[in-house]
């Protein structure tokens, strides 16, 4: 009986919770190890919470479509973008794969921020596209499986329409 955007809300909100928790850690102990000044240190928790959301929702969004195997494309998309900003010598698919990654904005914005280089509002940007895009895909799936859960039942009760 429940709106869908209820459900979507609901479905997303632990996770927006964990990494909120998450993205203050990694804040704290970012300013611990680098020594922030206070605006560097503004704009990597505001990085780290636009990434953790963009995460979040297109972690559920891919399980709300593919089930198990959503699960092990975002743990993919996670390997990916670790690989190619650790090590230089990850095999060449991976450069071309990493674009499909909501990650790599987040890591190349963080070190767009860190080195003061240019590039932190385009990966922002990305990150909130993939933000979008994975709450529009989330709701999509559970419109999606409200209508079919619906049909089943009237096709099971042989209920006329």
């Amino acid at each position: 009986a429940r709106s869908s955007a209820y459900l979507v809300t609901e479905a997303l909100l632990p996770g927006v919770i964990v990494v909120s928790v998450q993205a203050l850690v990694v804040t704290v102990i970012g300013q611990f190890a680098l020594q922030l000044p206070f605006g560097k240190l503004v704009g990597l928790l505001g990085l780290m919470l636009v990434a953790g959301l963009a995460f979040v929702a297109v972690n559920h969004a891919l399980v709300a479509w593919f089930g198990g195997a959503g699960r092990l494309v975002a743990l993919g998309l996670t390997v990916l973008s670790l690989a190619s900003a650790i090590t230089a010598a990850e095999p060449a698919l991976f450069g071309v794969l990493r674009v499909f990654s909501p990650l790599t904005p987040a890591l190349d914005a963080t070190r767009a921020l860190l080195t003061e280089s240019t590039g932190v509002a385009t990966n922002l940007f990305l990150m909130i596209a993939w933000l979008i895009a994975g709450v529009a895909a989330s709701a999509i799936a559970i419109v999606r499986n409200r209508t079919t859960g619906i049909a089943a039942l009237v096709a099971e009760h042989g209920i006329a329409t």
